[in-house]
């Protein structure tokens, strides 16, 4: 049984529109969630990407791009199209 601080006692309203919804818990049944416990366990998670912490991945992968494009450029095609996909994901 639950101590007295876990129970789930207060209600929260958001309003958000159709489309992150739908996001919202195509994401949660991935992870076999209700919808309110997803954005509560995402919500309280400290390691999660942070707006900083992508400008820093995004500036430490433009200085090992320009590197790569110098000294390997059909590799840097395919890094290209694999980096796209993970912003797109992470977007």
């Amino acid at each position: 049984m639950r101590s007295i601080d876990e129970l789930k006692t207060k209600p929260v309203t958001t309003k958000m529109s159709p489309s992150q919804y739908e996001m919202i818990k195509k994401y949660a049944d991935e992870e076999g969630m209700s919808v309110s416990l997803y954005m509560v366990t995402r919500s309280l998670q400290k390691d999660g990407l942070t707006p900083e912490l992508l400008i820093k991945i995004q500036n430490i992968v433009s200085i090992a791009s320009r590197i790569i494009q110098e000294n390997e450029p059909v590799t840097m095609e395919y890094l290209r199209k694999e980096m796209h996909e993970i912003w797109a994901f992470l977007s």
